[in-house]
């Protein structure tokens, strides 16, 4: 391995992200960064580094460095190139948005949980992932029906938040938001991950049929009150996996 200090800096010493870095970022962490660069030579391009090297000043890349002086311009390569942790992070969390899309990911829930369900969407939010909640969404004169079915139908994905108090409650709105849900749930595959259960107190999710002789009790899902910084780890490769059409 040939190793080269970096004498200056290439960039701007105001240089900040850009999408283009962003790009790359995404393209290095999708191409499994623990390759060796030659493996997936494709990544960089000799012809154009400025945008690599920038990454090199901005501490978002590990395995490059570059010598600037009055000889020209010198870059070595690694034996890997791969992403620093803060590279990773903003790799991570921009994969996630472009995921979710627009709309982002549907979260139904009962307002007796407002306190959890608003540290577990801070908590997908600050990873990237955009969430869809009534009290963030729906604006003074929206119809809400037509607004809440169109989101879920547009959604990436759907989280719905039982507890014991969504479940005590006879009647309650995360009910129609659910038969909605699992309306969309029965057109899609049925590897889709689509629907999240989540657990926010020691409850069960409920016995509503999906089709094919399967219901809801049939998916996977999170105890969230037992670790909830466990639970977002999951609930963001679940949400990664999504399959986006």
């Amino acid at each position: 391995m040939c190793t080269v200090l970096r004498v200056s800096r290439f960039s701007d010493p105001d240089v900040s992200v850009q999408d283009y870095h962003v790009d790359l970022l995404i393209d290095l962490l999708n191409r499994r960064p623990e390759l060796h660069v030659d493996e997936h030579p494709a990544w960089f391009d000799d012809s154009a580094p400025e945008p690599y090297l920038e990454l090199v000043d901005l501490g978002l890349i590990a395995g490059m460095t570059y010598t600037l002086d009055g000889g020209g311009l010198a870059i070595s390569l690694g034996p890997k190139v791969t992403l620093t942790d803060e590279g990773r992070r903003l790799a991570e969390a921009a994969r996630r948005r472009r995921t979710v899309g627009s709309i982002g990911v549907f979260v139904s829930y009962v307002h007796d949980d407002d306190r959890e369900v608003n540290a577990l969407c801070s908590a997908l939010e600050a990873a990237g992932v955009r969430t869809w909640r009534d009290v963030d969404r729906l604006l003074p004169g929206d119809d809400w029906k037509t607004t809440i079915r169109r989101a879920i139908e547009n959604g990436a994905g759907f989280i719905a938040c039982f507890s014991q108090h969504s479940e005590g409650r006879a009647r309650s709105y995360m009910r129609e938001e659910i038969i909605l849900a699992v309306e969309q749930l029965r057109l899609r595959p049925t590897d889709s991950g689509w629907f999240m259960p989540v657990l926010l107190s020691d409850a069960a999710v409920p016995d509503t049929p999906i089709g094919a002789g399967r219901s809801l009790r049939d998916l996977q899902f999170l105890r969230w009150y037992e670790d909830p910084d466990a639970s977002v780890r999951i609930l963001l490769a679940a949400i990664e996996r999504l399959h986006v059409t």
